[in-house]
């Protein structure tokens, strides 16, 4: 062989291993390039910071847990106030800002130990004494003080005309308070759980807290989350929740938390599916199985809330006008004018279950069922004939051509099966001859309305529905003990000195009793007509990690300071599959090509 061949051979074959080597660093180098990408994207969990929720409704009253009423206020306060103890998915009762509580054997002493490193949202430490002055503002200032009798004693320089008996409470430390009754009151851990939202004694000493004004240009909050700016709330319209860098559990997953406010479900619903918001609570029952079906988790809440009708026992309106719903025969006849059943099933697509007392179907206490079995669902069956009867006894005659009877009521605007609800009793009653005025209020204007403004009241009746924590003693000392929400003013001994005296008592069958004594007594009055038990309907999006539970949306504090997004891509599988399929056509790629280098090889030889 010449020189030159044997050159040109040599050289050929340099090229030929220079380029199968750079073949395979390419085929490495693509290798770990595509392994690398694939472990990235795994890793790739960057979740978005911000969710925004639509909240069907309007709050009225979102900062001042002394004043709030409305429900929509009390979502927003549960993740900006902390209480003492709270509920988890399950129902069960667990430390929250106290880590831990114990109730005594005699039932006479509750003892609440708080975290040491609680913070407000200011930076500011939060003690028992914040404990013990909100315990006081509470008494002196909430329409719930009926709670918190057997801490009070009689001021009338106060609102509520109570303030703190302070020989029922003692604080051993800084982190330990320590309440004394006279009587057991199972009724306060309920209390303690929901409504008893800490306030920061450092702000709020010395103020009126019957009023809006100071609290709501003073929010210092101690939950996940708080108001970092007055500009980011603008009533009616959203509230900006920012994550509270102080909050004791760390700072929520979630930086900020966008309510946004919608007048009607099906607004929030289009916002649902457009993807401007995230999450979004009272779902409409018929749209269900269509929010599903577009991709969003669909939650049906078991709630202990009650839909009703409350009519006003006052014999005589605002203005003087005459009442004729204080005749007991006319609440009678409208309830038979009702048909209870086909009302329920149209505004719940059969999602609500017909119930015709105060204790919710499903609550118990200690095990036990709080509801007086022996009542029927309804209260009254549809019966036309003799809601007729009843009116004529009354003395109010049909006459052909007009209303024998005008009735006035009024509701939520923003509920829409509030709203469907009203359009039925308007039909349903105008067929035995007696029109119902339909106002239809915004919420502020309807907790006015409802629950702020002074006896008589100016309207007939009430629809609305109740929430409540899961103790029988809440939802009958509401709507018929001397609170506020007995907006209806119905008064009667027996049951006042069964929810104040009789159900004082740790016996879970003895404690039933009382409340389905207590149902019992109510329906013989009817100061109210029930309708149903409810459930509530949420959806949120598949990119939200989110363990909902009793009550829905809101309802439980830790559920939502534990919610955040999913990664952007696939978990990592226990047996990587996928990457060990990727090297696995990296090492194809290398044979064949080294076969194919080799094999021209051979060739450029036998040449």
């Amino acid at each position: 062989m010449d020189y030159d061949a044997f050159e040109l051979n040599s050289r050929m074959a340099y090229y030929r291993r220079r380029g199968l080597a750079s073949l395979a660093i390419a085929v490495v180098m693509i290798s770990v390039a595509f392994t690398t990408g694939m472990q990235s994207q795994n890793v790739r969990a960057t979740s978005p910071s911000q969710l925004t929720i639509g909240i069907v409704g309007t709050p009225s009253d979102p900062f001042n847990p002394m004043t709030q009423i409305a429900l929509i206020d009390h979502w927003i306060q549960a993740v900006l106030y902390g209480t003492l103890i709270t509920y988890n998915s399950t129902g069960a009762v667990v430390p929250y800002l106290a880590s831990s509580y114990n109730i005594s054997s005699s039932g006479l002493a509750y003892t609440f130990v708080l975290n040491h490193n609680i913070k407000w949202s200011d930076g500011q430490p939060l003690t028992a004494a914040d404990v013990v002055f909100t315990l006081n503002a509470s008494i002196q200032y909430s329409g719930r003080v009926t709670s918190l009798l057997p801490f009070a004693k009689p001021d009338n320089s106060t609102f509520s005309h109570y303030t703190l008996n302070t020989s029922t409470v003692s604080t051993p430390n800084n982190y330990t308070i320590v309440l004394h009754t006279q009587k057991p009151n199972p009724q306060l851990l309920a209390y303690f759980s929901t409504f008893f939202y800490v306030l920061p004694e450092h702000i709020d000493a010395n103020q009126n807290l019957t009023t809006n004004t100071y609290v709501n240009a003073h929010v210092v909050t101690s939950g996940p989350w708080y108001l970092a700016s007055s500009t980011d709330y603008k009533p009616g319209s959203y509230l900006v929740l920012t994550a509270n860098p102080y909050f004791f559990m760390g700072a929520p997953k979630i930086q900020k938390i966008v309510l946004q406010f919608f007048q009607t479900s099906s607004a929030a619903e289009t916002a649902l599916r457009s993807g401007s918001i995230q999450m979004m609570n009272n779902v409409p029952s018929t749209d269900v199985s269509t929010v599903q079906s577009a991709g969003f988790n669909i939650f049906k809440a078991p709630e202990m809330r009650v839909l009703f009708l409350q009519y006003n026992m006052n014999k005589n309106l605002t203005g003087g006008a005459y009442n004729p719903l204080s005749n007991q025969t006319v609440r009678e006849a409208l309830g038979y004018a009702t048909n209870i059943s086909a009302l329920v099933n149209s505004i719940s697509s059969g999602t609500f279950k017909v119930w015709g007392q105060a204790e919710p179907y499903g609550m118990n206490f200690l095990g036990y069922p709080a509801w007086n079995q022996s009542l029927p669902d309804a209260q009254f069956p549809y019966n036309k004939s003799m809601a007729d009867k009843l009116l004529n006894a009354s003395g109010y005659i049909w006459t052909p051509g007009s209303y024998r009877l005008n009735v006035t009521l009024i509701t939520l605007a923003t509920i829409p099966y509030f709203v469907v609800a009203t359009q039925i009793l308007k039909s349903e009653w105008a067929q035995v001859g007696v029109n119902l005025n339909v106002n239809l209020e915004q919420t502020t204007a309807w907790v006015y309305d409802s629950f702020q403004a002074p006896q008589p009241k100016t309207w007939n009746i009430d629809l609305y529905d109740l929430t409540e924590p899961v103790d029988p003693f809440y939802p009958v000392n509401f709507l018929f003990g001397p609170g506020g929400g007995n907006a209806g003013n119905f008064t009667n001994t027996a049951i006042r000195t069964l929810i104040y005296n009789a159900s004082n008592t740790g016996n879970p069958v003895q404690r039933t009793s009382v409340f389905q004594q207590v149902d019992g007594i109510a329906n013989k009055y009817t100061p109210y007509l029930f309708f149903a038990t409810e459930t509530e309907v949420d959806a949120w999006s598949t990119s939200i990690v989110f363990h909902d539970g009793l009550g829905g949306i809101f309802n439980l504090p830790l559920s939502i300071y534990a919610m955040h997004y999913t990664s952007t891509s696939a978990p990592p599988s226990t047996t990587p599959w996928a990457l060990i399929g990727g090297v696995a056509v990296v090492i194809l790629i290398i044979v064949v090509a080294a076969a194919i280098m080799l094999s021209r090889r051979k060739k450029g030889k036998m040449s």
